[in-house]
């Protein structure tokens, strides 16, 4: 289990798809906190600690890259994976803003679920680095 106990935010309106990603992520451990909109995220992310967040984009009222642009200054620690259908060339524009990971939806969540394991191994690697 690649999550135990981390506690991640997933941006997503399960209306929009077939994949029932928080019951994918609470198999690996994770404590999911689900929101289905830009709007609720940013009041989660600002009362609420997060190790990983997951925007399965496009999300209503504000879209995924609005809210990476508002993340390097407010979270900079937080490792944010866009998990879309879009376009390669958003893949550019999402690193430059500082997204952890641009994985494309499937319907086999192995590569998303290896993307979370990374952000978790990494984040563990740079605190004991601080301590």
């Amino acid at each position: 289990m690649i999550g135990y106990g981390k506690r991640l935010l997933l941006i997503h309106d399960p209306e929009t798809t077939q994949l029932p990603l928080d019951a994918i992520l609470e198999q690996e451990g994770f404590v999911v906190v689900q929101v289905p909109d830009g709007v609720q995220a940013l009041c989660e992310m600002q009362f609420h600690h997060f190790d990983a967040i997951i925007i399965d984009s496009p999300i209503p009222d504000l879209h995924g890259l609005d809210l990476l642009k508002q993340s390097p200054t407010t979270w900079p620690e937080r490792p944010i994976i866009l998990f879309t259908e879009v376009a390669w060339d958003t893949y550019d524009v999402a690193q430059a803003l500082g997204a952890f990971a641009w994985v494309r939806k499937s319907s086999d969540p192995s590569i998303l679920l290896g993307m979370l394991s990374l952000a978790m191994i990494q984040r563990v690697e740079r605190e004991s680095v601080r301590a």
